[in-house]
């Protein structure tokens, strides 16, 4: 019997394919999946509460600053969270492999990333530059390339995975657009048009996120899950 069998029979699930429902590991995307949800919800009451705010124009970073402030600090911050949670997710429950982990190591520079925009308040637009709007600078670049990239490896796990084999076309789809809104973020950032590509890039990476997230919680709470060697088939 070779390495990788033995180590998939004394991993596969008991008779009837379901593995116990850990409480914490189902916790985990579910806290991902709810933090993209409360970042959306965040951002409609700040474009409530700042009419002003032109959201064609304006990076979603302007709300840190002024009067209602501290809400988008605390949405960055559970953006930051749920990252963190669906790495945490992703490395315990799924078919260990490169891209994997490739993909894990990029949502946790991403979520490091997304803590230290939220920190460091950026700099509004014709205003002089400053050391904490540098910082945020450089924190959302590495935080978007970042993301892209776990988008990119996580997808390419996928391919090879028995079980989630079904998510590579959604998941590498939207991961293929989030890099053309990237591309787009980046060449329209001193235009009129700046706000709106950033925001369209948000909806994929979300969409991404969302998606990924529950079909992690559903795998959880469905007993399949297991850090075996990517492409063994336990079913």
């Amino acid at each position: 019997m070779s390495e990788v069998e033995a180590t998939a029979r004394a991993a596969a699930p008991p008779r009837g394919g379901r593995l116990p429902v850990p409480t914490a590991l189902a916790v985990l995307p579910a806290v991902a999946a709810g933090s993209v949800l409360y970042f959306i919800g965040d951002l409609a009451v700040q474009h409530v509460l700042r009419p002003s705010y032109d959201p064609v124009r304006a990076f979603v970073s302007a709300f840190v600053v002024g009067r209602y402030g501290s809400l988008q600090v605390v949405a960055f911050i559970a953006l930051a969270i749920g990252l963190l949670c669906l790495a945490v997710g992703l490395r315990r429950a799924l078919p260990t492999s490169m891209w994997l982990r490739a993909g894990v190591t990029l949502l946790l520079i991403c979520a490091a990333a997304t803590t230290v925009a939220a920190i460091f308040v950026t700099d509004l637009p014709g205003a002089a530059a400053t050391a904490s709007g540098i910082v945020h600078g450089v924190a959302g670049d590495i935080g978007y390339l970042a993301l892209v990239g776990a988008m990119i490896a996580t997808s390419l796990h996928f391919a090879g995975d028995q079980r989630w084999r079904r998510l590579f076309g959604w998941c590498a789809g939207l991961a293929l657009l989030s890099v053309v809104m990237l591309a787009a973020m980046f060449l329209t950032l001193d235009t009129i048009i700046a706000g709106l590509t950033q925001r369209l890039f948000g909806l994929s990476t979300f969409a991404w996120v969302l998606l990924v997230s529950i079909a992690l919680l559903q795998a959880v709470l469905a007993g399949h899950y297991g850090r075996l060697p990517a492409g063994t088939d336990t079913d």
